[in-house]
């Protein structure tokens, strides 16, 4: 269990220290694009990346429990966590529920946008 857990901490502390360069690099290359650009960025690499590792366990056994932890659920945990709610999706489509799959994507999307409103509201008024 706490070598699960290490192998997280250290996955994810290379994915946000990743996505903070990545977002930093981004604004210096293109100065004029709005700053979300390496948000979006991290985002859709982090989106292919946990494909792709997904994908390979799948398909073999190069990417067992330790790497698993490492990769998709430390690094691409920590460089965005919405690598890891599209594969959600994926994996709630894949096993035959595609309605599920629209709900859940709906109400994280909604519920998140429409709670970070309300801390927002809620914050500014203290």
């Amino acid at each position: 269990m706490f070598r699960n857990l290490l192998l997280v901490a250290l996955g994810g502390a290379l994915g946000s220290c990743s996505r903070y360069l990545i977002v930093r690099l981004s604004a210096l290359l293109w100065p004029s694009a709005p700053s979300q650009l390496g948000t979006l960025a991290v985002n859709l690499a982090g989106c292919l990346l946990i494909g792709c590792l997904l994908g390979v366990a799948e398909r073999t056994r190069l990417i067992g429990q330790a790497l698993s932890l490492l990769l998709v659920t430390g690094f691409c945990g920590g460089l965005t966590t919405f690598s890891t709610f599209s594969a959600d999706i994926v994996n709630i489509a894949g096993r035959g529920r595609p309605v599920q799959a629209v709900v859940y994507a709906m109400l994280s999307l909604a519920g998140g946008v429409g709670l970070t409103l309300i801390g927002r509201s809620a914050a500014l008024r203290l």
